[in-house]
């Protein structure tokens, strides 16, 4: 499997950490390495790549000549943009996104993950809960709007190979390249919609406990507490802190969001407790079913229903039917009938009434609370040709107001809808 770790400037102090743990842990072979970074800090992957060429069938370098800047989380999105990216090279060779603060804690750790992912048969799988939400006025925590439904993929999970070129994902992903305009929320809450439509897994081999520290042993398993001086709390102080995982699960193999060297300590003093894996699968999440994709399998049982009925009169009809023949009649040839010239005067065009297209009448283009409202009821792209059936009017007056809203994210492609929009 494909192991990917990005490093930026500001964590450059964890690698070192990271190295060691992999050395002792012994836990890279028959998996290969690819390190993402800057090309300003560029010396740090040299000197991992010749510590860890023995642990790794390959150690790959993907230098970027432009560094992601905005901070938290413009900065991050587009380093995770370029990894999707340059992952994309084998489109069917699945990718583990493992942050320079996710640790592997077992020497089966990449081997256990990589065979569960198979297992599950979904293309993204990691660490799956509840959307994380806050009021806007007071900082606080709230349980999302959505309900239990709305859940997530951790953004430590794994990947298919062609994720940057799915149809529901290739939009978002470019959002994170815009700079100021860029999608101001971490990839993994801003992809969850796509993610959920072509199928997510939960495991409990990846330990999510983001920003967290002091790890220990307590009653025989992995504890820590959260970290409350994490750079969002400085950017937002009116935050309420995330609540930490106080206990690890036992079966987990990697633990994501260690933010001091507690953990690393733990691995390299061979602290961690040993666990007998159970053997339950992986539960898959069933893909979101959105009102579109609903209608079109309705019409699609429709179309089968009426190809069994055909299938069996066509059986019918083909039966052998035993009749006697009847005796063979000569019959004299049938001499042929001259047609008649027939006149026929074709009316000039301008004579010709309009089309029923040319003469439809449309209604005004809906406000943009309006528009704005339909594309967070879709939630996805907004598509004129749909959102001008909805509201009967011009598409292409609909589109022009659409792309003046930068709130909006407008596309054009539908291509299960096309021949059903009618409009200009």
């Amino acid at each position: 499997m494909r192991i990917v770790v990005p490093v930026s400037r500001f964590d450059t102090h964890l690698l070192q950490g990271w190295i060691n743990v992999v050395q002792h842990l012994k836990c890279g072979y028959q998996h290969q390495l690819h390190f993402v970074l800057p090309q300003s800090i560029r010396e740090y992957a040299d000197k991992a790549k010749e510590e860890l060429a023995a642990f790794f069938d390959t150690v790959t370098i993907h230098a970027l000549q432009v560094e992601p800047q905005g901070g938290w989380p413009v900065g991050p999105n587009a380093q995770f943009y370029a990894c999707a990216q340059i992952m994309g090279n084998e489109p069917r060779n699945p990718w583990f996104f493992c942050e320079l603060d996710c640790k592997p804690i077992r020497a089966n750790a990449f081997d256990a993950l990589a065979a569960r992912y198979v297992n599950a048969g979904v293309p993204f799988f990691g660490s799956v809960g509840p959307t994380p939400h806050r009021d806007n006025n007071t900082g606080k925590i709230v349980n999302s709007p959505e309900g239990p439904s709305d859940v997530m993929v951790s953004g430590v999970a794994i990947y298919p190979g062609d994720m940057a070129n799915r149809q529901n994902i290739k939009p978002l992903m470019d959002d994170f390249m815009k700079g100021p305009d860029s999608a101001n929320a971490p990839w993994d809450i801003y992809l969850r919609y796509a993610m959920r439509s072509y199928g997510i897994a939960h495991t409990d081999l990846i330990g999510n406990c983001w920003n967290t520290v002091n790890y220990r042993i307590e009653g025989g398993q992995i504890a820590c507490d959260p970290n409350s001086s994490h750079e969002v709390y400085a950017q937002n102080p009116t935050w309420e802190p995330r609540k930490g995982n106080n206990k690890v699960h036992p079966e987990a193999v990697v633990i994501h969001g260690c933010k001091d060297d507690s953990l690393d300590q733990l691995i390299l003093n061979d602290q961690i407790p040993e666990v007998i894996f159970s053997r339950p699968q992986a539960k898959a999440l069933a893909p979101v079913e959105n009102e579109e994709i609903k209608a079109l399998k309705d019409q699609n049982a429709a179309l089968a229903e009426q190809m069994k009925q055909m299938m069996a009169m066509m059986q019918n009809v083909m039966k052998p039917v035993q009749q006697e023949l009847p005796p063979v009649v000569n019959l004299q040839p049938i001499q042929p009938i001259q047609p008649l010239p027939i006149n026929v005067e074709i009316p000039a065009w301008e004579n010709v009434e309009k089309t029923e297209k040319e003469t439809k009448s449309y209604d005004p283009v809906p406000s943009e609370e309006a528009l704005v409202a339909f594309f967070h009821k879709a939630g996805k792209p907004l598509v004129p040709r749909v959102a001008a059936l909805q509201f009967n009017c011009s598409s292409k007056e609909l589109l022009s107001v659409a792309k003046s809203i930068p709130r909006l994210q407008v596309s054009e492609k539908l291509p299960f809808l096309i021949g059903l929009a009618q409009s200009s």
